[in-house]
């Protein structure tokens, strides 16, 4: 029975009516268990296809007992029912004939879209294997159908098709999802119910936040419900994985949930009156009063202390059958908590049902005929009938859920028509009697299931958990684990796998029991990388190492170290722990040739050349390289190239190298590593980079696609950090600010540690071209005092105090970095840029020993630009050498480079480094030439001034005018 609520349902038909006329809607409805969240949805549900003859109504649940471990639960169930599995769930309230004979005739349609738009989807998202086979037919018939509904194959996936693409990733399977939602919605106007959303798993989550932000423009009512309660308390003491979703999706589209628990008390009398007036009664409003007061409006307890007090005898119906308060009604007699009314409901039930329902309540609060009868011991239709005609139709406890075949066996499910029930009645059970109850149900399943236990692999793990049969419950966890790894649930992988090893925690020291928690554990450290916690998979990378070394697997134990290997070298972290677990598993290995023994070799390479044992690295980088040319294997051939490119950082090789990393970029390709690929396709950029000839092959757009699908949060920054150099290059010094302050958000984000420093160049790099330097002079003191001496913010520091004017802090700064003959400034990735920045000082300080030193350092790069990392530069190092040589006295040296950092400049496309190149090498001209010599000098200068002027340089422009005007030299 629905009654009020009407303010609920009015605001729920205006968000239809939106959502029909193609602006499509998100609500979420909250409230406490009972407060009648699910009777709310489906009264609206019934109304809406009442008054849309073409409206399509799908429903998705999340699981208390399972759901949290199963990847798109909710999902699968709601796109399996568009796609054909209406009969089986045809009996519930929401589906009801009238919907699911409209889904059935639109069923040639749906599947025609799936096919066309989610080809990935078939076995991750879509229940049941071979769609594409069932469809083939329908698609063949009606080629035309993706014009028809608007759409092109291309717009379900984000970029053209590739032969790299082997397993979808996840943000590929999401697109899809979407596309062929809002295709159906060109058809048919579509509402999606979600229920039960404080269960929802890690994976539903984020794909309902994909969905929810792309439903504007199509006809897409998104209801899901919730308690408010479960979400705000967290799971697992961290943030509830719907948190974020909905304070997303607030912020974008304002207030988008109706809060039942807000009208309990506003409204709790009108409800009470509308549920005691649906049937003729001369109950008073002091009844009314105590009624209120009592349940406060809670929908479930006032409904079941109603239904209790007539079975106790308090309400009785008088001789015209008009119910009446009973002579001596006493109120304190009476529950207290919605718990109380639930208790004495079961209780009055005969002994042989309760211990039925009690039994159906450890597989969960959606359980299976077949299966209770096979506990009890009794026959299936028995059980059935017993379940629908006593427990459906006259107790009104359960419901029928649907029906369903897995390989040969049928399967009737039922659910209570609230947790409340399932919770009560699992609580009545004594602990041992639950152990051996959940035992029973797990051997059960797992018959049932012959052949399909992925499917309820969750399932099966938390039933032989709670029967303490600990090994078997985590062997269905790490199965568990896998199957979601499969579908790109990274998180809800991890999730799993440190359910089957916390299980195992407690066991002795059992070989397999062992084998299972360390298999476990690596699996954790990689769905966790995979995620984008690449700090805790360093944690569990090395916890998984000591499981290997005491096991005695030297396989485990490299596959852990190169683990915990790849985000320290990805985000420059100290390299102490990878060397000392890199060193033992090489020792562990077999010193044969294998794949294995070079991705080691090539790690070690690595991590030594981090520790600057720059000669034994060179040495474990030709061994990998000898050994993968043996193996004739390409992922190992190309992981051991790019150590030995990553350790030979010689400059004059880089031309030659550009060859070789051409040949490692077709080697990723084949062996269809989309990581791997990135690598690769960062480190030619990085050598293209340098040599200042620009990659015109779609690199950007590549890297950014492949970026998105992997959702790995160290490529998602490098993308949107290699973006700046795009629009700084071309003098769009607004663009580039706004992309430097994305990257630094995204980087900031996923904790990326170089994220601040290069941001700060950036910001430096663009204040600098804009005459804005003393802005940004506090900044860099700060980050000084952060960062210590022999960073990359002391030279630029002395840039900036010699650039205002401040000669003698500029002094200062330079002494002390050059006191040891700079030996303080670290060799790593911003050694070029230090170098860079010293030069600019010592010239406008005139220091004439030091420039020769500089020009030393800096002479390896003089065909090169100066790089500021994989992906930003400073221009030509010809520039730098010039104004070096400059100083020293030795023209021809500084012509010839200023000469040459011209025409690099103009290769690279660098219009700011251009137009610096130009005025300085103006200047020097005018200060040695004449005639001719000054004609060039001036011409270099206007051009200078011109290019200046239209970037907004504002003082490169005021010095080429004052140059330009007067001839005059300053150096």
């Amino acid at each position: 029975m629905f009654v009020s609520r009407e303010n609920e349902i009015a605001r729920l038909r205006d968000l239809l009516d939106r959502a029909v006329r193609g602006n499509g809607q998100v609500c979420f409805i909250t409230g406490e268990g009972g407060s009648g969240k699910t009777s709310l949805t489906r009264e609206f549900a019934l109304r809406a296809q009442a008054s849309h003859e073409s409206l399509l109504i799908a429903t998705g649940n999340c699981n208390a007992q399972t759901g949290i471990g199963d990847p798109y639960l909710p999902f699968r169930e709601l796109l399996g029912l568009l796609t054909g599995n209406v009969d089986a769930r045809s009996r519930q309230e929401v589906v009801n004939s009238e919907n699911a004979g409209r889904i059935g005739r639109f069923l040639s349609v749906s599947k025609r879209v799936i096919t066309d738009l989610g080809p990935d989807l078939a076995d991750i998202l879509v229940p049941g294997a071979g769609i594409a086979t069932k469809v083939g037919k329908l698609v063949a018939s009606d080629s035309g159908l993706l014009k028809r509904v608007g759409l092109q194959p291309e717009a379900a996936v984000s970029g053209p098709a590739n032969p790299l693409e082997g397993p979808t990733e996840q943000a590929r399977v999401f697109e899809q999802y979407t596309a062929v939602l809002k295709a159906i919605a060109q058809e048919r106007p579509l509402v999606l119910i979600l229920d039960d959303l404080q269960w929802i798993d890690q994976s539903s989550a984020s794909l309902l936040f994909h969905l929810a932000r792309r439903v504007e423009g199509s006809p897409i009512l998104i209801l899901a419900s919730y308690r408010s309660e479960d979400v705000a308390l967290g799971r697992g003491g961290q943030r509830h994985p719907l948190a974020p979703v909905l304070t997303e999706l607030k912020r974008e589209f304002g207030d988008v949930t109706i809060a039942l628990d807000d009208a309990l008390g506003a409204e709790a009398r009108e409800f009470v009156d509308a549920l005691l007036d649906s049937e003729p009664n001369r109950l008073g409003d002091s009844f009314r009063q105590s009624l209120v007061r009592r349940t406060r409006g809670h929908p479930l307890f006032t409904t079941e202390l109603l239904r209790a007090m007539r079975e106790r005898g308090d309400l009785v119906t008088d001789p015209q059958g008009i119910w009446v308060e009973a002579p001596g009604l006493d109120w304190a007699l009476l529950p207290a908590r919605v718990e109380g009314a639930i208790e004495e409901r079961v209780r009055r039930l005969p002994e042989g049902l309760q211990y039925l329902l009690a039994v159906a309540s450890v597989e969960g609060e959606v359980f299976t005929a077949e299966v209770l009868a096979r506990l009890l011991k009794q026959e299936v239709r028995v059980v059935i009938r017993v379940l629908t005609q006593d427990l459906d139709r006259q107790h009104g406890l359960v419901r029928e859920e649907g029906r369903e075949r897995v390989g040969a066996s049928r399967l009737s499910r039922f659910r209570f028509r609230h947790n409340f029930f399932q919770e009560y009645l699992y609580g009545s059970l004594g602990d041992s009697e639950r152990e051996v109850l959940h035992e029973d149900v797990a051997d059960t399943l797992q018959a049932m299931h012959e052949g399909h236990l992925d499917e309820i692999a969750v399932q099966l793990g938390r039933h032989y958990e709670m029967a303490h049969a600990h090994e078997r419950a985590a062997r269905f966890y790490l199965q568990a684990a896998r199957r979601a790894m499969a579908v790109f649930a990274y998180g809800d992988a991890a999730s799993l796998a440190s359910r089957a090893v916390d299980v195992l925690g407690s066991l002795p020291g059992d070989d397999a029991a062992q084998g299972i928690a360390l298999q476990a554990t690596l699996l954790q450290g990689h769905a966790q990388r995979l995620s984008g916690h690449w700090d805790l998979s360093m944690q569990t990378f090395r916890a998984a190492a000591e499981r290997a070394a005491r096991a005695g697997n030297a396989e485990a134990l490299a596959e852990a170290a190169l683990g915990y290997e790849h985000p320290r070298y990805r985000y420059n972290l100290p390299v102490k722990v990878s060397l000392e677990l890199l060193e033992r598993a090489l020792g562990a290995l077999p010193p044969s040739d294998s794949p294995l023994r070079v991705r080691v070799l090539a790690g070690l390479a690595r991590a030594s050349g981090a520790a600057e044992s720059s000669s034994r690295a060179a040495t474990m980088s030709e061994e990998a390289i000898a050994m993968a040319r043996r193996l004739n294997d390409p992922q190992a051939l190309v992981e051991a190239l790019e150590m030995g490119i990553l350790l030979d950082r010689s400059p004059a090789e880089i031309p030659k190298r550009l060859g070789a990393v051409d040949e490692m970029v077709d080697l990723a390709r084949r062996v269809g590593d989309k990581r791997l690929l990135l690598d690769m396709l960062e480190l030619r950029y990085m050598h293209r980079l340098a040599v200042g000839c620009l990659p015109a092959d779609g690199f950007i757009e590549e890297h950014e696609r492949l970026a998105a699908e992997l959702r790995d949060p160290f490529y998602l920054y490098t993308t949107a950090s290699i973006r700046v150099c795009d629009e700084f290059m071309a003098g769009h010094f607004a663009a580039a600010e706004r992309l430097a302050q994305e990257a630094f958000e995204v980087g900031t984000r996923f904790q990326i540690g170089s994220a601040d420093g290069i941001f700060g160049i950036h910001m430096f790099t663009i204040r600098r071209m804009q005459g804005r330097l003393r802005e940004i002079a506090p900044l860099v003191r700060h980050f000084l005092r952060d960062r210590g001496h022999g960073s990359a913010w002391q030279p630029g520091l002395a840039l900036i105090l010699a650039e205002v004017g401040d000669r003698d802090g500029a002094r200062e700064q330079f002494e002390i970095m050059a006191a040891d003959g700079f030996r303080s400034i670290p060799r790593d990735a911003l050694w070029q840029t230090c170098l860079a920045y010293l030069a600019e000082v010592c010239v406008e300080l005139g220091d004439v020993a030091r420039a020769e030193q500089l020009y030393g350092m800096l002479a390896p790069f003089a065909e090169l630009n100066v790089l500021v990392g994989v992906d930003f530069h400073l221009g030509a190092a010809g520039r730098y050498l010039g104004r070096l040589a400059g100083v020293v006295g030795d023209w021809p040296r500084a012509e010839a480079h200023f000469d040459f950092a011209l025409r690099q400049d103009a290769q690279s496309n660098a219009r700011p480094w251009l137009a610096h190149t130009q005025y300085q090498f103006g200047r020097a001209l005018l200060a040695q030439a004449d005639g001719a010599g000054h004609v060039r000098a001036r011409g270099l200068i206007d051009s200078a001034r011109r290019a200046a002027e239209e970037m907004g340089m504002t003082g490169l422009a005021e010095s080429a005018r004052a140059h330009g005007d007067s001839g005059r030299t300053v150096d």
